[in-house]
């Protein structure tokens, strides 16, 4: 004779195959997570950068007034603050149009004396045309870029007042950067 199980077991064994299933299938599911894990894709981008020579030159005040100039020696000392940088080793420099402060209110009548400017050696010395070194610097040169400059300038009685008295005897200076080779 043949037994049938009862339904009790039935449910157990059925219950336990039913497990085993699912845990096989986890399994599964997890190995292939795992792989998926590990797949990937990389591509890479290579940048490169070439730094150009940068210099910037400045001048604080940017005019100046001085009045109160007398027959005799005068001298403005740290008159204007030049002020510099560079990532490259640079040659700072001064000039100027015409070396005399001229009055244009009498058709460009000059004082006796050019104006002069304290070199980096420490003497005046006049302006001129040519540009004149201020400061050698460069990247690793410079801890403060300012460099103080100072004029002087010699008149004479024979060198008049402007025939306007708002006018000015007036020149200008120029400030210049250059890299060094």
């Amino acid at each position: 004779m043949t037994t049938v199980p009862t339904s009790k077991k039935k449910s157990g064994a059925s219950r336990a195959a039913i497990a085993r299933v699912a845990l096989l299938m986890a399994m599964a599911m997890l190995a292939g997570l795992s792989v998926c894990a590990h797949c990937e894709e990389q591509c890479a981008l290579s940048i490169q950068a070439a730094i150009q020579p940068s210099m910037s030159i400045s001048v604080t005040p940017d005019s100046l007034d001085w009045a109160g100039m007398r027959p005799g020696v005068n001298v403005l000392d740290n008159a204007v603050t030049v002020t510099m940088f560079s990532n490259v080793n640079y040659t700072a420099a001064i000039s100027c149009d015409s070396p005399y402060l001229t009055d244009p209110s009498v058709g460009g009548a000059s004082l006796e004396h050019p104006m002069e400017w304290r070199s980096r050696l420490g003497d005046f010395e006049a302006l001129s045309l040519m540009p004149a070194t201020v400061h050698l610097g460069g990247p690793d040169i410079d801890k403060t870029p300012n460099k103080l400059i100072s004029f002087r300038q010699i008149v004479e009685y024979s060198d008049f007042p402007p025939n306007d008295p708002a006018a000015r005897y007036a020149m200008t200076v120029r400030f210049n950067i250059e890299p060094r080779l």
